[in-house]
């Protein structure tokens, strides 16, 4: 919350508390980044007491920086917000908590939009058609790789793959058309699979589908299991806790369904009826409408008699059946590797690795 208070370093115009001190959020920042990256800084004018004031362009960073020790600012009662870009990350007791609010609301946002054109295509035509929402460039060059990863930036490619999916499902009139108590319980019902699946097809479309390699592209970068997830003011003991939890649910969780998709090597129509045939399986959850526990049985068989025409007029393939055994096969493993990430995430929230706000609310 702003206040009238002048920032302690530069005498700028306060925005609150933050790393135990009343500051600005620009000193905030450059506190934050300096510790974050361990940065040394020489006194411009070799004085060591240049005077701060805001609105100086050649502030001098070493004393900038020795006034903020001054004054007070550091990063031992963790009670503080962490500064990133949507502000939503806070570390709390040397915990750290998501809140998925602002993401939740832009979910609803998409989510509540009318549809805009009526497709002539089929099922899983039209879903395939709109499948570029859930695609990266395939141009390796424009990826960067990465072996750190900062807070902002992890939570920055997640937050848009999940809108990215919302705009993906609601290319479809059926999903488009629910109310949107049942259109919520379908996205929670399928997010994790389509972020798992998509993920791992776009890694395969750009480095290629060798088993034995285990990078992912994630978001615009390219990151590998050595990644390290950067969390700098949490404890040094908290912060390696975080970067494990993280690596874990990203990598170990999705290592075996990701060898399994190199193997079988999907196609997009393929991924498409897997994503459409996970989003549509809530014909037995009682939190669901009847009528849209009906619908989902029509639409079930609707895509089961399209992948039947794909396989025979497509592809001429006359007996299809072990191929599809091995598609839903990986519906099932991807399925259970997502209860297996929700229940880890759960602990993780017992025991204060990382905790979100609004999981009784539904993201997961």
């Amino acid at each position: 919350m702003k206040t009238q208070e002048s920032c302690l370093i530069c005498k700028a115009l306060s925005h609150g508390v933050h790393f135990q001190v009343l500051c600005c959020r620009a000193c905030s920042v450059f506190f934050r980044r300096t510790i974050s990256a361990s940065k040394i800084y020489k006194c411009r004018r070799a004085t060591k007491n240049c005077k701060i004031n805001v609105g100086d362009p050649l502030m001098c960073r070493y004393c900038r920086y020795q006034k903020c020790l001054k004054v007070g600012m550091r990063l031992s009662d963790t009670s503080d917000v962490f500064e990133t870009c949507n502000q939503n990350v806070i570390v709390k007791s040397d915990n750290l908590i998501y809140d998925a609010h602002s993401l939740i609301e832009k979910l609803k946002k998409i989510l509540l939009k009318p549809l805009k054109n009526a497709s002539n295509m089929t099922f899983i035509e039209e879903h395939l058609h709109s499948y570029f929402w859930l695609r990266v460039t395939s141009d390796a060059k424009t990826l960067q790789a990465k072996s750190r990863v900062s807070i902002d930036e992890s939570i920055s490619c997640f937050e848009e793959a999940m809108c990215n999916i919302a705009k993906w499902m609601m290319v479809g009139k059926d999903y488009a058309s629910l109310q949107f108590s049942d259109k919520w319980l379908l996205f929670k019902n399928v997010w994790q699979v389509a972020y798992t699946l998509s993920t791992i097809q776009n890694t395969m479309a750009v480095l290629g589908s060798n088993p034995d390699d285990s990078r992912l592209i994630f978001g615009k970068y390219i990151v590998d299991k050595d990644l390290v997830y950067e969390m700098p003011v949490l404890s040094k003991a908290k912060a390696q806790k975080y970067d494990k939890f993280m690596r874990e649910f990203d990598f170990d969780a999705i290592e075996g369904v990701a060898k399994y998709m190199k193997r079988i090597q999907m196609t997009d129509y393929e991924l498409t009826f897997i994503l459409l045939n996970s989003l549509w399986n809530v014909d037995t959850n009682n939190d669901v409408r009847p009528e849209t526990q009906e619908l989902s049985k029509k639409i079930q068989q609707q895509i089961t008699d399209e992948i039947h025409g794909y396989y025979v007029n497509d592809l001429k393939q006359a007996t299809y059946a072990q191929r599809l055994s091995k598609l839903l096969r990986l519906q099932m493993h991807c399925e259970i590797a997502e209860r297996l990430k929700k229940d880890k995430f759960i602990v993780a929230s017992i025991f204060g690795t990382m905790t979100c706000v609004e999981v009784e609310k539904g993201l997961f």
